[in-house]
């Protein structure tokens, strides 16, 4: 059964009378008991996803579309009685920093209780009976002692493990954990993720876990989704995703770690950065730093394309090699460039933008990426053309009907 559908999600953030889009349509879900991971860069979307699905999205911020279905509950509509109803409670939510979670001047019991306390109607006997035993479930070392302590009095792992505790006390349906080894020790990261896996699978309890670490979550969840630029793509089975990628961010990004490089060498990078809020890449955001771009690449997104059980957005996608695959791959690949040759790029009217866009690359992608070069040299052309469209006095839509593919 289904627990959480996310349906063509748009979230933007207002900056100086402008609509700047941090979410762009982003569509996955999550089944009861399944954990999934998001991956991807800082700045890809993946907390402002986490944020939009408990409604936490605060001003300049505002979701702009789409659905957020919880067991068929569209929560994008639910009044804010109701979503106090469910956060902390169906949806329980693990911060980066447990010390921006946890109150520095309460115990952790006081904390605790208070939490179960605010969404059951419980005695504080019983409810000081139930957090002791989940301290004592989630490995705390003396549980009686550390409930009345105060968070400064503990070392971060064990901070985490209080949290984690506590998200468990109501017994959610689903925890959305963001990033949830970041201020921790290389050495406690691994517990930490083992805990959360097994508690989950312990008490049925659905798990989105998002990080950057690819191979973190790879050991964690079922499922992984790509983020790139407030965008998903790829998306598919842990296992299958990791051994064999589709899409050249996911192959970039499971080149870069350490293991998959020889010793003695340079770690493999990714050239370039992903572009800021304001900066608009016209086409596939990726393409600027992708070895792979087609001309196809800097004029139209692609759609998120199905595989079987997978999903990519690319239109050079790297499909296994069999003759169905290879068919199905040409195919697909013919028809994403009629679509492409059907939709003709229509230039804003920011032409400045565009260049700036085009020539946000890293020094080393503009020689390593000849679609990097053709793009910057096309937005050049454009801004240029607009400049002479505006001396004669055409209209935007007059220039913009002026523009070929």
């Amino acid at each position: 059964m289904t627990l959480l559908q996310v349906k063509n999600l748009r979230v933007e953030f207002l900056q100086r009378g402008r609509a700047l889009e941090a979410l762009k349509g982003i569509s996955f879900t999550i089944e009861d008991g399944e954990s999934l991971g998001i991956v991807g860069e800082s700045g890809a979307g993946k907390s402002v996803a986490a944020f939009a699905i408990l409604n936490l999205i605060s001003k300049p911020g505002r979701i702009c579309g789409g659905e957020i279905l919880f067991k068929g509950e569209d929560l994008t509509k639910a009044s804010r009685r109701r979503l106090r109803e469910i956060r902390g409670n169906r949806i329980a939510m693990i911060f980066q920093d447990p010390m921006m979670t946890l109150n520095p001047v309460l115990t952790i019991g006081t904390q605790m209780t208070e939490s179960l306390k605010a969404h059951r109607s419980i005695s504080s006997r019983k409810a000081r009976e139930l957090a002791l035993d989940m301290l004592h479930e989630v490995a705390i070392p003396d549980p009686l002692s550390r409930f009345k302590a105060y968070p400064h009095e503990l070392s971060g792992g064990m901070r985490q493990r209080i949290v984690i505790a506590t998200a468990l006390l109501t017994e959610p349906d689903l925890i959305i954990a963001d990033e949830p080894t970041t201020a921790l020790d290389v050495t406690i990261q691994a517990e930490i993720m083992a805990l959360i896996a097994e508690l989950c699978r312990r008490h049925g309890t659905s798990l989105l876990l998002i990080t950057h670490d690819i191979a973190l979550v790879s050991q964690v969840t079922e499922r992984l989704a790509i983020f790139y630029s407030g965008r998903i793509v790829e998306e598919g089975p842990t296992d299958k995703l990791i051994k064999q990628p589709l899409h050249p961010y996911t192959e970039g990004l499971l080149a870069c770690l350490p293991q998959n490089n020889p010793p003695g060498q340079p770690l493999a990078q990714i050239p370039g950065s992903m572009p800021p809020l304001e900066i608009q890449i016209p086409g596939c955001e990726f393409h600027p730093r992708c070895h792979k771009a087609i001309e196809a690449c800097t004029m139209t997104p692609p759609d998120l394309w199905r595989f079987g059980n997978r999903f990519v957005a690319c239109y050079k996608a790297s499909l296994p090699a069999t003759p169905q695959t290879l068919q199905q791959e040409t195919k697909i690949l013919e028809e994403r460039a009629k679509k492409a040759a059907t939709q003709p790029y229509h230039r804003r009217e920011e032409d400045k933008e565009q260049l700036a866009a085009a020539k946000y690359l890293h020094p080393k992608a503009s020689t390593n990426t000849p679609a990097a070069a053709k793009a910057t040299k096309n937005a050049s052309d454009a801004a240029t053309q607009s400049v002479s469209e505006t001396s004669q006095g055409s209209t935007p839509a007059q220039r913009s009907g002026k523009i070929k593919a």
